[in-house]
């Protein structure tokens, strides 16, 4: 099972079906990092299949829905549990709004008569935070809201996006900075326990307990390994069937900074994925992305592919030569197919539901292989206008020896005619000086 289908399954069975009372319908109320992971594993059928008839943002204003019952998913931060607050809390005393904070436990029980329940957002709440939820938060939140309230409240450890099949993220981007720049050496540790964390749930959700290795080259990498450690042992106290299993041989974690490999990340790479990703305009959403193709009659279409594209999962990773093989194949076998199905419909009398659907299918195939021939295309031509030139340049700085297997030992000459051309991007540029 691939592990957005996994982290969907888990999100509907333990979460959307474990709530779901009769016909009655439910909101949905998720932050930022809980829609992006949703987003990632189902689609919004598959969610109002569970009762759900809404889906709301929590930092957004919503409209009060008191006769509903509310499934929260939210990560328990400050950010998202204040409007968890602010929809079941207490009334506050205008006193203490006008200074901002609690004046005393004295000027507190003065005002405790005063508090009045108001009207809440929405009947009864199910809170499901991605990860465990720190002391004081969870402090705040039985100090605030009343426990007639709060239905159930649960850590479902799904503290990632699981971007594809096989590949996930920390939606982290400072975590790079914290983790190298001297500058930010304050939030180093803060950093680490966060990504640490975060990978801890990923392993919970995978059912594995794995053993940590790291890359001793980097100190840093020891701590972080250290820290995942003692998160993967906490979890495993708490499910001791954790790695367990007849058939599972312990897996293996490994912790390796961008210092093993500095080079890659700077290499135009010629597979169709990346070659889409660097070369055309996309916009990326998680688990697809928009390609924009310019036709020859020019006008400007838009081609979706995602995870659920069985035809992209197969072109994705290959090199963009195969990719038009396999493609030009695949054109032919459809003509050829196309040419006897017509045939043999001319030579019947009557054409049936089944053929009806097969001639729908086969059209669809072919726009679908028509959409995939133009982004290659396009990727062609890229890599034919600027990119040809430049990948030869980077493969001989990268390996220090060009394609005959001399040594390269004038870097300078070799670069200079890239870095004075006015037609290679700066960020080009910067790639093969990085190189």
């Amino acid at each position: 099972m691939t592990l957005k289908n996994l982290v969907g399954q888990k999100v509907i069975n333990e979460i959307l079906k474990s709530k779901k009372n009769g016909t009655d319908s439910r909101v949905l109320v998720v932050d930022r990092f809980s829609l992006r992971m949703l987003s990632a594993c189902l689609k919004m059928h598959e969610i109002a299949l569970e009762g759900i008839t809404r889906v709301q943002d929590i930092n957004k204003s919503r409209e009060p829905l008191h006769y509903l019952e509310a499934v929260y998913i939210l990560s328990p931060v400050n950010d998202s549990v204040k409007p968890l607050i602010t929809d079941f809390g207490f009334r506050r005393n205008r006193f203490s709004d006008f200074f901002g904070f609690r004046i005393s436990k004295i000027t507190d029980f003065l005002f405790r008569r005063k508090r009045k329940e108001r009207r809440t957002q929405y009947k009864a709440a199910h809170v499901y935070f991605t990860k465990a939820c720190p002391k004081e938060l969870s402090k705040e939140l039985y100090k605030h809201i009343s426990g007639k309230y709060i239905r159930t409240m649960k850590y479902i450890n799904i503290a990632f996006i699981p971007c594809e099949s096989q590949v996930f993220s920390l939606d982290f981007p400072d975590g790079f900075q914290c983790y190298y720049n001297q500058n930010r050496i304050s939030q180093r540790a803060a950093a680490m326990e966060r990504m640490a964390e975060q990978i801890a749930t990923l392993c919970a959700t995978l059912g594995v307990y794995p053993a940590v290795r790291y890359r001793a080259d980097n100190e840093r990498n020891i701590e972080f390994a250290q820290i995942i450690q003692h998160k993967l042992n906490r979890y495993k106290a708490d499910d001791p069937t954790m790695g367990d299993g007849p058939e599972k041989s312990r897996s293996q974690l490994l912790v390796i900074d961008r210092g093993v490999d500095g080079v890659s990340p700077l290499l135009h790479e010629l597979t169709f994925q990346a070659m889409a990703y660097d070369l055309l305009p996309s916009e990326n959403d998680v688990n697809k992305f928009l390609l924009t193709s310019q036709y020859k009659s020019g006008v400007e279409k838009k081609v979706l592919v995602d995870e659920n594209d069985d035809r992209w999962k197969e072109l994705r990773h290959q090199h963009i030569e195969i990719v038009f093989k396999n493609i030009s194949k695949n054109l032919k076998t459809y003509v050829t197919y196309e040419n006897n199905l017509k045939k043999s419909l001319t030579a019947s009398d009557k054409s049936s539901i089944s053929d009806l659907k097969m001639i729908k299918k086969m059209l669809e195939y072919r726009k679908e292989l028509s959409n995939y021939s133009s982004l290659a295309e396009d990727c062609l031509k890229k890599y034919q206008s600027k990119v040809s030139r430049l990948c030869k340049v980077e493969q001989d700085l990268a390996m220090g020896v060009d394609a005959e297997g001399d040594e390269v030992k004038d870097i300078m000459r070799l670069m200079h005619p890239f870095l004075a051309e006015e037609n290679v991007s700066p960020m080009d540029k910067i790639r093969i000086i990085l190189l």
